[in-house]
Order: C-alpha cells, then sequence, then structure tokens
C-alpha cells in the first residue's frame, strides 16, 4: 500500500519535473540558438545567481512545519514569513550584485547591463515563497497531481510569453519576463489547488519563532548543500568567458533534470519515514529497500544518459564541449540520489545539526577547489569538484546513519 503511494506520487512529481523541464529545455534551445554560447552565459549567470537565493527563502520550513501541530492560522502564518523573507532578499540581491567583480571588457563577472535583468528575475524570489508555501499542503497531503498541474500550467505561460518574445525579435531582458509572468501564474493556481486560505495574512509570533528556530539548522544545511551545489557556476562567471559558462550552463541543465529525481522519490517517502521513524525495525528495513532503489533508479539513468550525450552538440550547434561536461556529471549522479534519501532519514532522525556540520564543511572545500582549480581548468574542473563533493557528504552521512542505527538498535 504504501509503495504503491510512493511510486504514484513520485510518478506525478517525476511528470512535473518532465513539464517543466520539457517545455523549460524548449526555452533553452531558444535562447541558445538565438543569442549562441555568449549569450546562453549571460542567461546562465542570472538564473544561477538569483535561483541560488530560491532556497534561503525555502529555509527547509515545511519539513518542520509538517512536523508541528497547527491550526487554520498556521498557513497564513506560513506564507506571511515567507514574503518578508522574499522582499528582503530580493532587496539583498540587487543590493550586494553592484558590488560583485565584473569586466564587460573581458567578459567575465556581472557587468552593469546584465543588472536589470537581474531586477526583473528576482521578482520570482516572492513568487517561489509561495509555491513552496502550497507544497508543504500537496506534500502532506500527498496530492503530488496539484504540483503536476501547478508545472503545466506555470512552465506552459513562461513558454508562451517566450515565444512571443522570439516572434517580436526582443532582446534577452524580456524572457525574463516571461519566467515572472509564468511564476505569477503557477502561484496563483498553487493557491486556489490547495483549498487554504490566504487573506488576510496572519502573523503568529509564536508558532513562527518556533517554526523558525526548529528550522535554522535544517534552514543553514541547505543553504550550504546549496552553496558547492551552484556556487561553480557563479564563480566560473568570475573567471571565466561567458562562453564556457554557457557551455558549462547548458551541460547542467540536463543533469539538472537527472538530479531532481532522487528528490520527487524523497518528497514522497519522507512522510513515511517520519510514521514510521518510531519504530526501529520497520523504519530500518524501509530504508535498506529504497537505497536500493534509488542506486538501481541512479544506474538506470546514467548508462543512457552517457551514450545519448553527444545528441547535446546535435540539438544546438556550437555547443561541443558541453558533451564532455555532461559526462563528467554524470559519474556524480549515483551520489546524489544516495545523499538525498539519507538526508531525509537523517532528518526524520532529527539530525539536522550533524547535517548542518557535514554540508557546512563540505561548501567550504568545495568553494576552496573550485576558487584554485577553475582560474587553472574552468568548466571541466568545475563539473569534477561537483562528484569529489557529493562523495565525500555521502560517506559522512552514511558513516552518521550507521551510528544512529546502531544506538537505537542498542537503545531497543
Amino acid at each position: 500500500m504504501y509503495g504503491s503511494v510512493i511510486a504514484k506520487n513520485a510518478v506525478y512529481q517525476t511528470l512535473a519535473k518532465i513539464a517543466t523541464s520539457g517545455l523549460g529545455l524548449i526555452v533553452t534551445l531558444l535562447i541558445a540558438k538565438a543569442f549562441g554560447d555568449a549569450g546562453y552565459g549571460d542567461f546562465a549567470k542570472i538564473t544561477s545567481f538569483v535561483t541560488f537565493f530560491y532556497l534561503a527563502v525555502d529555509f527547509s520550513l515545511n519539513a518542520i512545519f509538517l512536523q508541528k501541530e497547527r491550526d487554520s492560522r498556521s498557513f497564513r502564518s506560513l506564507v506571511t514569513l515567507r514574503l518578508l523573507l522574499s522582499l528582503g532578499i530580493i532587496i539583498f540581491v540587487n543590493s550586494v550584485v553592484l558590488f560583485l567583480p565584473q569586466s564587460a571588457r573581458l567578459d567575465v563577472g556581472f557587468p552593469p547591463y546584465l543588472w536589470p535583468s537581474i531586477l526583473l528575475f528576482s521578482l520570482t524570489i516572492v513568487l517561489q515563497g509561495v509555491l513552496f508555501s502550497a507544497n508543504a499542503v500537496f506534500q502532506e497531503r500527498l496530492s503530488y497531481r496539484s504540483l503536476l498541474w501547478v508545472s503545466i500550467i506555470g512552465s506552459g505561460v513562461t513558454l508562451f510569453v517566450t515565444l512571443l518574445c522570439f516572434l517580436l525579435s526582443l532582446p534577452l531582458f524580456y524572457i525574463f519576463l516571461a519566467y515572472v509572468f509564468g511564476n505569477a501564474i503557477a502561484a496563483v493556481v498553487a493557491l486556489l489547488l490547495s483549498r487554504e486560505k490566504l487573506f488576510p495574512l496572519v502573523w503568529d509570533s509564536t508558532f513562527i519563532r518556533s517554526l523558525l528556530a526548529e528550522s535554522l539548522p535544517l534552514g543553514l544545511t541547505l543553504l550550504f548543500n546549496l552553496v558547492y551545489f551552484r556556487i561553480d557556476i557563479i564563480l566560473l562567471s568570475f573567471f571565466r568567458s561567458s562562453a564556457e559558462v554557457g557551455q558549462y550552463g547548458y551541460a547542467y541543465r540536463y543533469f539538472d533534470f537527472l538530479i531532481a529525481v532522487p528528490l520527487f522519490l524523497s518528497n514522497a517517502i519522507y512522510p513515511l519515514l517520519l510514521k514510521h521513524v518510531k519504530n526501529p525495525g520497520t523504519f530500518h528495513a524501509l530504508v535498506s529497500r529504497y537505497v536500493g532503489v534509488f542506486l538501481l533508479v541512479s544506474l538506470l539513468l546514467l548508462v543512457p544518459a552517457w551514450f545519448f550525450a553527444p545528441l547535446l552538440s546535435y540539438v544546438v550547434g556550437g555547443f561541443t564541449q558541453s558533451v564532455l561536461l555532461f559526462r563528467l556529471l554524470l559519474f556524480s549522479l549515483p551520489f546524489f540520489f544516495l545523499t538525498s534519501i539519507l538526508q531525509w532519514v537523517l532528518i526524520s532522525q532529527k539530525q539536522q545539526r550533524y547535517l548542518f556540520i557535514v554540508y557546512g564543511t563540505s561548501a567550504l572545500i568545495n568553494i576552496l577547489l573550485n576558487l584554485y582549480w577553475i582560474p587553472l581548468k574552468g568548466a571541466s574542473a568545475a563539473a569534477v569538484i561537483t562528484g569529489v563533493s557529493e562523495s565525500v557528504v555521502l560517506l559522512l552521512l552514511y558513516i552518521r546513519y550507521r551510528v544512529v542505527k546502531t544506538g537505537s538498535s542498542t537503545h531497543h
């Protein structure tokens, strides 16, 4: 019974990602064809920089929200908190970009001509806050079919507006307008499907303080996770040309779809882990079973992806370097699958502080490695370091899981 529920909701999430990535891929191909690797590099710089801050709005609030007893005011308090966080982050993003390294002559960094696009695209941060909050409701109810509809409608609107921009031969700036509009429609649809009352907004200070306090270790953990997950393309922007950033960003566009799959599976499994966490026998049996499933799925994706990698350069001419970069990234795919489930296993066991240490350390190591190797080897180094970092995280998570498992077995 549980297996069928997990499978069904994992399928819904996968279909949602296919819809989002499929329609998003069309946008990617249009940008790559119209603006070349340098233009796509600018697009990758902006999207990577701004979406880097999405997690600050997420801040793992949903994971703690689902663990707490709530009343009718709780959802509105969650949305209010995220709206305030979003506004603060938007101000921060558009302030810090003014001080980032840049050189239009050398084609590196974030020169002033990119700033209006960053300002426009940063508006999606507040819309993501609404979407994250609605997703908490979908996850609790295991109603990922709603997520599927949100993804299809939002991505469809983004693609439609993007096509209009290309038909009118508008510059890259207007592509970001398409993303803002698509995200806005998705946020409205998500709220409607959640069937939660939103207005008037509520600030339940007791509930919010408790939510923030319990989310802090996990939120910082996932923020560190994102640092070493996204810092490579940001550092590439400072040290290498927009064209090379475009090659790496194009390869990562496909890899990003693959590493989203374990997240969907983990989201579907997390409520089940919470249900059985106090029953060690059942809990560890579930973990063992799904670790095997995650590993198998990663290999089933890795092998065909490796052989079909040359198609990346055939779809859009001029992106031949992306094939090698994509294959280098593929080596880390099993690591991402296994760390995904172990991370949520440890969260269900309230090991957030340990995760904070692991991902904080890994983020620091990743930054130092990228700072040293990217100026020397460029995008290839970034791809390899991605795998090295994730393998270290996997080892540390597995060690902790074994320690906790041994302790629980001894206790019982």
